[in-house]
């Protein structure tokens, strides 16, 4: 049986090549896997792009976020020990290694949007994106590589499902009732996985399933009024970028300060959140003619 702690003398060769400007080029290439990349950018593509497109997106790499971290708690297995590698940017790797969450979020994540742009220089980019990121946790001393090839592993599974869903969500005609019951009750459900399994406790909680859940009404209110299409073309495009990081920061820090410091009370709070940042900005923008009014075909899977 395979030891996932296994697999030093990997590190130690891979960390051979080290010198100064492969550690800025391995330490810029985990930043994008991590959370403050992710609050930046997901925003931006919602924002700006074609909402039918981003929204499948974003909503497969948070079921990412949450699976990865299942598998992390349910196995609960160590990194590399400081005392045997170099280890660099050990900010970015916290808690258990296995799988690893940059490798399986890179495969989710560009592979989902190479298959949305359905361009030949998206693919290539996705590839070298997910190798440069899953090297990067290898060659920084944070992952075994076990970590790292579960976690492709798991993220091309989770791809593959994905792929599923668009195939059916073309197939299947929109409803409004039928989508806001998924949207209410899927993220809650994903929260029976450690019930079942017996796991230990989850760093995402009532935060994510709540931010989930106000996503996904925020997306059909959306879909609902047709603003489907973000293009907002020169400054305007940056105005609507500045309020939506103003409304969503601003309502992160004004609630915490009057909202119970409960796990319910947080699902609620986050909820809120994530119907603002998915439909109140893109309302929004509208109003101050930050947004263009094209795309009005509302009631559309993506395609």
């Amino acid at each position: 049986m395979l030891d996932p702690t296994s697999g030093y003398g990997l590190i130690h060769w891979v960390q051979g090549f080290s010198g100064p400007f492969l550690d800025a080029v391995f330490v810029n290439a985990s930043r994008l896997g991590n959370e403050t990349f992710y609050w930046i950018f997901l925003p931006l593509l919602y924002w700006l792009g074609d909402r039918r497109k981003v929204f499948p997106v974003v909503l497969v790499l948070f079921i990412s976020f949450f699976l990865n971290d299942f598998a992390k708690n349910l196995f609960d297995l160590p990194r590399p020990s400081t005392e045997q590698v170099r280890v660099l940017f050990a900010e970015s790797g916290t808690g258990p290694g296995f799988p690893s969450g940059h490798a399986q979020n890179a495969v989710v994540l560009w592979g989902a949007l190479a298959m949305e742009v359905r361009r030949w220089w998206m693919t290539l980019l996705a590839v070298v994106l997910t190798v440069v990121i899953s090297v990067s946790r290898i060659y920084l001393g944070l992952h075994f590589p076990l970590d790292v090839i579960s976690g492709l592993v798991l993220g091309a599974v989770i791809l593959m499902g994905y792929s599923v869903f668009r195939r059916i969500s073309r197939s299947m005609q929109p409803s409004p009732l039928r989508d806001a019951l998924l949207a209410l009750a899927l993220p809650p459900a994903l929260l029976l996985l450690p019930w079942l399994a017996r796991s230990g406790p989850m760093t995402m909680g009532g935060a994510f399933v709540g931010f989930l859940m106000g996503a996904g009404i925020g997306y059909l209110a959306c879909r609902e009024g047709g603003m489907m299409e973000g293009r907002s073309p020169g400054w305007r495009a940056v105005a609507k970028v500045l309020l939506g990081f103003a409304v969503v920061l601003g309502l992160r820090e004004g609630t915490r300060m009057v909202v119970p410091d409960t796990a319910l009370a947080d699902a609620a709070r986050y909820a809120f959140i994530g119907f603002a940042a998915l439909w109140g900005v893109p309302w929004l923008g509208r109003l101050l003619g930050l947004e263009s009014r094209g795309g009005r075909q509302g009631r559309r899977y993506p395609r």
